[in-house]
């Protein structure tokens, strides 16, 4: 799909300028890197959807004959064909055929007959074609290795100094308590992260992470939504942070925050690829999600979904984010299977009910010695099918040993394996699930909402990269269906 280019440029080259000349708050290697991906696309896309736009409208043409017959019964199918015979053969335009060939997909996607969900298939097919060779364009241009450093990001001085008399006020034994550093992470999209160092701490260990709200996450949950579930897990003796305070007084640093421990460890990878795969890591990570999935689901009765079949929630889950794209007006031929199989299939989001952290990707788990070190990020946490975070992980479980072995350690561990359908719905809901948050940073993104660099390069780079993985999932589960 085609982006307004100039607020991605706009944000690139400042933050391009500033990592030249490196300060304490920026990442030169992280701003490099996303950078370089950012750009490579936006060039890519000015140099090569041209062709392969006017390439997909040649093939297009050949399926009207065939999308004349299929529309031609259907209420509103006359004012349908004619919008596509113009837009698609007449006088070609790629832009302004997305939503009619979207809306003929739409139809035949619910309507019963075998033939007209292989002609959908095949008009997906022809779509999403152009963003596939774009994608592969633009992995063939990559040079650049995953960066994992934290970078240092402080407070400004009235916060740091709030901060530092609010951590004294809640213990006694920490009465002189001082900062001596703060080290902000560059890459959390919906919190900001910051370890912070002190001295003459007593009873709070020497550093500890802060998280902070921000207004700007197109996330939209809160430090309030992750604190109670951490301290559960961790009273469990999963393998998270230790909670120890939660505060919504957004005096204090400006938004509501927690603080918890810091655990040693790194990053392996992002949201889709692992930098450094390792099969012990999978096997820790198994034994992590058959312990969280065997966690009576009593332990949380402030969850999402605690109060609600696993179906109802989910048929929330699918409504709200299928009407919130439906109101950003992007065209997506993948989403539109997606949604139409989604809900003619919501049987298979049943099945048994546990605590499910429903965001199992390398950006929200640390790595050490190849093990499991951490697993963060507990603010999307609902009650649901253990499925839903075996789907979730799937992607990155087969980077790090094979699928068949990981699911002999998850049931070795005492996890009771969903059923093969139950994991592909849930590998497809991840996929349109991530896609609603990244299409939601867009907006805010191109609107000025915001100018975070994690949230242009997940609205940009990720984007592709989910969009791709929405169309192996949806050619797969037509396939299977």
């Amino acid at each position: 799909m085609t982006v307004p280019a100039a607020p991605y440029l706009s944000v690139l080259r400042t933050l391009i300028a500033t990592s030249l000349r490196p300060r304490e708050n920026e990442s030169t290697e992280k701003v490099a890197m996303y950078s370089h991906r950012i750009l490579t696309q936006l060039l890519l896309g000015e140099k090569l959807l041209p062709g392969l736009q006017q390439n997909a409208m040649t093939r297009l043409v050949d399926l009207l004959p065939e999308l004349h017959s299929e529309l031609r019964n259907v209420q509103g199918g006359s004012e349908l064909i004619a919008g596509l015979d113009q837009h698609v053969r007449i006088t070609p335009d790629y832009v302004a055929a997305q939503p009619l060939v979207q809306a003929a997909v739409q139809h035949l996607a619910t309507c019963p007959g075998v033939a007209r969900k292989a002609l959908s298939r095949q008009i997906a097919v022809i779509i999403l074609d152009v963003q596939d060779k774009l994608h592969q364009a633009a992995l063939a241009e990559e040079m650049q290795p995953l960066a994992e450093d934290a970078v240092a990001e402080p407070l400004n001085a009235q916060q740091k100094q709030s901060f530092r008399d609010y951590l004294r006020s809640r213990y006694i034994d920490d009465a002189e308590v001082d900062i001596v550093s703060l080290k902000a992470i560059l890459g959390g999209g919906s919190k900001q992260t910051i370890f912070v160092g002190l001295r003459n701490n007593k009873r709070l260990p020497s550093t500890v992470v802060l998280r902070i709200d921000k207004a700007d996450s197109p996330v939209g949950s809160t430090v309030a939504d992750e604190f109670d579930i951490m301290k559960t897990m961790f009273d469990a003796g999963l393998p998270v942070p230790q909670p120890f305070m939660m505060e919504t007084d957004t005096s204090i640093v400006g938004a509501s925050f927690m603080v918890v421990s810091r655990i040693e460890g790194d990053n392996i990878g992002d949201a889709f690829d692992v930098a450094k795969p390792s099969r012990q890591f999978g096997v820790t990570l198994a034994k992590t999600l058959a312990s969280l999935h065997q966690i009576p689901v009593e332990k949380a009765p402030k969850l999402p979904g605690a109060n609600l079949t696993t179906r109802e929630r989910m048929q929330q889950n699918i409504d709200e984010f299928e009407a919130n794209w439906r109101k950003l007006n992007v065209p997506s031929i993948a989403l539109e299977l997606a949604y139409a199989w989604l809900k003619a299939n919501m049987d298979l989001s049943e099945g048994r009910r546990s605590i499910v952290h429903r965001d199992v990707g390398c950006h929200n788990m640390l790595g050490k010695d190849g093990d499991l070190a951490a697993l963060l990020d507990w603010e999307t946490a609902v009650i649901g099918n253990p499925a839903q975070d075996l789907g979730y992980a799937y992607h990155t479980v087969i980077q790090l040993m094979p699928w068949e072995d990981f699911l002999a350690e998850y049931k070795k561990a005492g996890g009771i394996i969903p059923t093969v359908a139950e994991i592909v719905y849930y590998r497809l809901w991840r996929a349109v699930w991530i896609m609603g948050f990244q299409l939601l940073a867009r907006s805010y993104f191109v609107s000025g909402l915001t100018t975070e660099m994690i949230l242009a390069y997940a609205s940009q780079y990720w984007y592709q990269r989910s969009e791709l993985t929405l169309h192996e999932l949806v050619n797969l589960v037509y396939q299977r269906h």
